[in-house]
């Protein structure tokens, strides 16, 4: 009931080539991590739903689920008093969680425009907030959000 090793062993699943066939569980295991305070998991939860990893491929799920998972991170941001390596970490998967809910919203809907460009903007905001460059520079291309 450890939610970072139930993490970390869906994303072993993940990456090694000899245990590809496991990945049907990879949901189930951050699922658990989740439920036990986990917020990468829950990000993790909205990755699979966006590429399809263990279930169908759903960009509303990968949305909602990123969106719990990012406000999940900002909430505890304000939880952290002091300097350690530990708020340093937290700050960077917080970073990584924020950039990629607002990437999820730059998706294009059928008319051409984005999902919905007022959240990409709070979140990338965050996410460059944190020192996410590329937040930052997709924040700046105007002709992204020309017409949004």
């Amino acid at each position: 009931n450890h939610g970072p090793s139930q993490y970390n062993l869906g994303c072993c699943f993940l990456r090694e080539e000899s245990l590809k066939y496991r990945i049907p569980e990879v949901i189930g295991l951050f699922q658990k991590s989740a439920e036990n305070g986990y917020d990468l998991a829950i990000h993790g939860i909205s990755k699979c739903y966006e590429l399809g990893l263990g279930v169908e491929k759903d960009l509303d799920k990968a949305i909602e689920w990123g969106e719990k998972a990012a406000q999940k991170a900002a909430a505890i941001k304000h939880c952290f008093v002091g300097d350690d390596s530990g708020e340093k970490l937290r700050s960077s998967n917080e970073t990584t969680i924020f950039y990629e809910v607002g990437k999820l919203y730059t998706n294009e809907t059928e008319n051409g425009k984005m999902l919905d460009a007022e959240r990409a903007r709070y979140w990338l905001s965050k996410a460059a907030e944190n020192g996410q460059q590329m937040a930052a520079m997709m924040l700046k291309f105007a002709p992204m959000w020309d017409g949004q």
